[in-house]
This record gives C-alpha cells, structure tokens and sequence, in this order.
C-alpha cells in the first residue's frame, strides 16, 4: 500500500510502503534539521546585536574626540586680527583705588596719593573723575587700528600698539594682551595697613596688611582681563619665588585665578626687598610682555634693575613699566626713575 510524504511541499507518493523505523529516522532528521536553522538563525541574531553595538560605541568615542577637539580650540589663543576691543574703561568700573572683590569687607577703600605720567600723554588726575578715561589719551584705537603703543619715545617704551584689550592695576592702566604682576613679599608687606612708624603692629589683629591688599588687587585685575589675554605673576623678596606652574603665560579666566588664588594664599611675607630677577625674568617671556605692573612697599637698589632693562633693550626687548608704592613712600623715588625710562606710570597708595 503506497504512502504519501510531504517534503517542502512536494507531494511524494511512494508506490511501496515505508517501514516505521525509515520513517522515525527521517523525522529525527527533519527536526535536527529544523533546529540547526533555528541555531543558525539565532546566531546571525547574535552577530547583528555585536556589531550594532560596535557601531553605538564607536560613535560616542568619535563624539566624544570631536568634543574635546572643539574644546581645544575653545581654549587656542584667538588671533587679533578676528578681535576688537575698545581700551576705554567700563563706565561702570571705579577708576580710583578700590579693593579687591575678595576682601571688601576687610578693606575700606584706598586714597591715591599720588599718580605722575613719566610720558607725553595727559596727566592722571588723583581725583575720581566723573566719566570713565580712555587709557592712553582721549581716544579709544581698537584692534583694527595701527595703535598708539605705549611711552612711544620715551626711553624704552614699547610703542607696540598692540591693542586686544587692556589690564588696570591700583588704578593704573595699561593696553596689550600679556601682562606680568611682580609683587613685593618681603617682611615689612605684613605691616598693618594703618601702621605708623612707631606702631607697626596697628591692623595686624583684623588681617589687614599691605600684603592683604596686594593679593586682593592682583586677584581683582587678573578678573578683569579679556578672555584672549596673558598674564603671569611673580613675587619677590631678597629674590625670585618662582610660580608652580611651568608654562610662560597663563590664560585669563577663573583657572587662572584660581592658580594664583591658590599660590599666593600659601605664602608668608619675609625678606628683603630687590626685585631685579622677577623683572628679568619678565622680560625673557615668550612672547615679551606688553607691560609689567611693579609693586613695592620699601625702597631698593635702582641700578641692578636699571642694568638689566638696558641689556633687554640692547636685545630689542622694551615694555613699560607702572610701579606702585604701596602704603609707603620709602621706595617712590627709585620706582619713578623705573617707569620714566620705560614710558610707564608711577602711583603711591597710602
């Protein structure tokens, strides 16, 4: 008697019968049939998922690459020629001695005592004025500008004219985008602000010292610098305390401030008082600086100073210099001397 087989819907009929055991054997083989394509399947499945997620984490590698590139171009130096910055002060800033941000509770103002331009722009008033002064003179270059450059012939001023922004310091301005703060740590910028001479210990209880409150400014006008400046920082005693960081310019903006935050607050004022190294190695930045803020409370040897700003300029390298006598007069003389021969200012803040 024939039977009939089905197989991948093929009619089959087969004109001699088929023993039990043929067919059990052929139906063992159907099913192990069946289930290596369910295996096969199921593997394909498999590699499908794999390389999905290959290509998943493949992406957010390549997002995250293209993040920290755009953010390395973020943080790259904006070239001048894509900028422009007036050089006049905000009409919202004071003019006059103000204290730093940090410390206004501490430090109830500041009276200028005296402010005397060694060049042939207009003079500084030590009055507040009542509108906000361009640096420089009445007008106001940008960048796009040839620019006027500061104490242009008038011993080594730079007359660089580089414009791109502009740093104020106790009240004294200066154009550029490079900045260096040389700030005097030795022993007598622990006096108390309201010390005299036969009490040096007045304004010692409370904190407020001459040190106090040059920290308080170096923090406040590195806060104010543009975005694309420069700076860097040293302070001196008998000699140099070198920053710890390496590079020659530091980047404007709250890491950089926080970095000199952080520095300055672990120092403790001692020593002497010549800052011929911190000048010197100012001047062997790279790029030079565009001005260099000078602050002291005592008085040291001019020549050293004198010596080394003429080696520098025999190499072409000139930079205005604005000095500030602070809480002392001791030292104002020598600090003049220093910014007439380099076309910067001189201030005492009492």
């Amino acid at each position: 008697m024939g039977s009939i087989l089905l197989r991948q819907g093929v009619r089959l009929r087969l004109v001699a019968p088929l023993s039990p055991r043929i067919l059990e054997t052929y139906r063992k083989l159907d099913a192990e049939r069946l289930e290596l394509a369910a295996v096969r399947k199921e593997a394909l499945r498999s590699k499908v998922r794999r390389l999905l997620l290959a290509a998943a984490a493949l992406s957010v590698i390549t997002h995250v690459l293209l993040l920290l590139y755009r953010y390395q171009i973020d943080q790259t130096e904006v070239p001048p020629e894509s900028i422009s910055f007036r050089l006049a002060l905000d009409a919202s800033e004071d003019v006059a001695l103000s204290p730093g941000p940090d410390f206004e509770d501490l430090l109830p103002g500041l009276d200028a005592l005296d402010l005397e331009p060694t060049d042939p722009s207009p003079a500084y008033s030590s009055t507040v004025p009542s509108a906000p002064m361009p640096v420089g003179g009445p007008a106001t270059p940008s960048l796009g500008g040839a620019g006027v450059g500061a104490g242009v012939g008038s011993g080594l001023g730079s007359g660089s004219g580089l414009g791109g922004g502009g740093a104020t310091f106790f009240g004294l301005a200066a154009e550029g985008r490079r900045f260096v703060y040389i700030v005097d740590k030795s022993g007598s910028m622990s006096t108390g602000w309201n010390a005299t001479p036969g009490n040096l210990s007045v304004g010692l209880s409370s904190g407020d010292t001459r040190w106090r409150r040059a920290v308080a400014e170096l923090l406040k006008s590195i806060s104010k610098l543009p975005t694309v400046a420069r700076f860097q920082a040293y302070l001196y005693d008998s000699g140099l305390s070198s920053p710890p960081w390496s590079e020659d310019w530091v980047p404007a903006g709250s890491r950089g401030r926080s970095r000199v935050q952080n520095w300055v607050n672990r120092i403790v004022p001692g020593g002497g008082t010549q800052p011929v190294d911190a000048i010197q190695s100012a001047l062997l930045l790279q790029p030079p600086p565009d001005a260099i803020f000078l602050l002291t409370d005592g008085e040291f040897p001019v020549e050293p100073a004198m010596q080394v700003l003429q080696t520098m300029k025999g190499q072409g390298i000139r930079c205005p210099v604005h000095t500030v006598a602070l809480g002392s007069q001791a030292g104002a003389d020598t600090l003049r001397e220093l910014s007439r021969v380099t076309g910067g200012r001189m201030r005492v803040v009492k």
